[in-house]
């Protein structure tokens, strides 16, 4: 168990130092490419996060690796989106939805998150999904950190349609700029 740990540890560590080298800003073949790889790695198996938590309990040198890795992967998913939402915003006939590649991420993530309130005992207004009565219905919803594609805002509208009420909050105003004119 202990060669597994060091090779998932060497992993990480290397994928932080390929990442940290690249400009994550310029959506770069290589940066495309790298996530590409480093994303289904972390999700590959039970057993890999299994003992990436019990890494991340314990080696400090993983828990920074990790935490850039995190930053590094919220700046080239603002990036990306940004991109996308400038490109959308100069051309008004175009759709971020057809020009937004991780739509079915985004959407596959909406419905985990539907499905956790359901579990709680809550549902959106407007749902028709479960037939057992909820305890709380919800009818207004806030994104904080929506970015310029409300991707989410989006996915749950066109489920739940007027239903519910969305407030994006973005820290950048261009985001919000972004968003509210697309």
């Amino acid at each position: 168990c202990r060669t597994m740990d060091a090779s998932i540890r060497d992993r990480f560590i290397q994928f932080n130092n390929d990442l940290s080298k690249l400009d994550i800003r310029e959506i770069s073949p290589e940066v495309i490419a790298a996530f590409g790889e480093l994303v289904p790695y972390c999700s590959a198996n039970e057993s890999r996060s299994t003992e990436l938590d019990e890494m991340l309990n314990t080696d400090a040198e993983m828990i920074a690796t990790c935490t850039n890795l995190c930053r590094l992967f919220a700046l080239y998913g603002l990036h990306s989106e940004m991109k996308v939402a400038r490109l959308c915003a100069a051309d008004s006939g175009a759709k971020f939805s057809e020009h937004y590649k991780y739509r079915q991420s985004y959407e596959e993530l909406v419905q985990f998150e539907v499905n956790v309130l359901g579990e709680l005992g809550a549902q959106l207004a407007g749902s028709t999904a479960s037939n057992e009565p909820a305890n709380v219905v919800v009818g207004k919803m806030a994104f904080v950190g929506s970015g310029p594609i409300p991707m989410s805002s989006m996915c749950i509208l066109n489920e739940h349609g007027p239903a519910v009420e969305i407030y994006n909050i973005d820290i950048l105003e261009e985001a919000n700029q972004l968003a509210a004119n697309n």
